[in-house]
């Protein structure tokens, strides 16, 4: 019963440590305090947002002007700072000649990565907690999308397929309980603007 007492004691001092770990305010490049967390007072209101375009002109968006871009492989986060407490990626990636169902299914089992606080895509880019055929019809950029709430917490995605590419757009952390801040960025969201 000792042991069983120690063990307890052990699992919830580790998750009290990781859930302050998660919650900690954190400091840019620049040394400069950075709250990770987007300001939810940003509303639908998109006039002074941050035009942004894709480096290779995947896609187009507007975005709080106090978050950065930061590019990494076929996405971008965005983010109040580089800790990514929370925010918004977009990424594009290939159908490989996959139907949508078939591409979620062969791309599904992403997972937090707890160490930097953001979506990790090595095991996958969306949960495979529900098949495409049990997400919510919606629309991005005028285009027929799938949306759906992730079953371990994390995350509010969105998938758009456009001929030879699937784009997936991610929030996580506060921005997944901010739906009027997450459907403000999408809604400036434009797909292969160069196209």
């Amino acid at each position: 019963m000792a042991i069983q007492r120690r063990v307890a004691a052990i699992g919830l001092a580790m998750l009290v440590l990781t859930i302050g770990a998660c919650q900690s305010t954190t400091t840019d490049a620049t040394s400069q305090p950075v709250d990770p967390t987007p300001a939810a007072s940003t509303g639908n209101d998109t006039s002074s947002w941050v035009e942004y375009t894709a480096p290779d002109d995947a896609f187009a968006l507007k975005h709080p002007a106090d978050w950065q871009p930061f590019p990494e492989g076929g996405r971008t986060f965005f983010s109040g700072g580089a800790t990514w407490g929370s925010g918004i990626t977009v990424g594009r990636y290939d159908k490989a000649g996959l139907e949508p169902a078939a591409w979620v299914e062969a791309n599904c089992g992403r997972q937090m990565d707890f160490g930097v606080n953001k979506p990790d895509e090595s095991g996958g880019l969306v949960s495979c907690d529900v098949p495409l055929d049990g997400w919510t019809s919606t629309t991005v950029d005028g285009r027929p999308a799938s949306l759906d709430v992730s079953q371990e917490a994390c995350c509010l995605d969105f998938v758009v397929f456009t001929d030879d590419a699937a784009y997936v757009i991610t929030s996580w952390g506060g921005t997944s309980a901010d739906r009027p801040l997450v459907d403000a960025f999408v809604s400036t969201i434009h797909l292969e603007p160069g196209g």
